[in-house]
């Protein structure tokens, strides 16, 4: 990958490729050889938001775009391991449950 990126941005790239894998700070850890306090802090303030923030929001996009162009259960494709959870997490991200997004997306088509 290009070296002009900065840390904040290869973190991104790094949450935006494990998206199936719950948040953990300890893997970003290891990913980066930094200590997880230090890159959170300039996360934060270079994106304006924490990485945890980042991972679900990026997640949830996904989500939607999973739920448009999809049938099949996408909670496990996503890290969740409560269809519950996810339904919840959707909901405060969208104002809708999953189902309710899928239909609605789904008088688009």
């Amino acid at each position: 990958f290009s070296n002009d990126l900065t840390l904040s941005d290869r973190i991104c790239r790094y949450l935006s490729d494990n998206l199936a894998v719950p948040f953990s700070s300890e893997s970003i850890e290891k990913e980066f050889f930094l200590s997880y306090k230090y890159m959170a802090s300039l996360f934060k303030k270079e994106k304006g938001m924490t990485m945890q923030q980042y991972h679900n929001t990026v997640r949830m996009e996904e989500a939607c775009r999973l739920l448009c162009s999809t049938l099949m259960s996408i909670s496990d494709r996503l890290g969740f391991s409560d269809a519950l959870y996810f339904s919840r997490c959707f909901r405060s991200f969208t104002g809708k449950s999953p189902s309710e997004y899928r239909k609605e997306s789904a008088r688009y088509f």
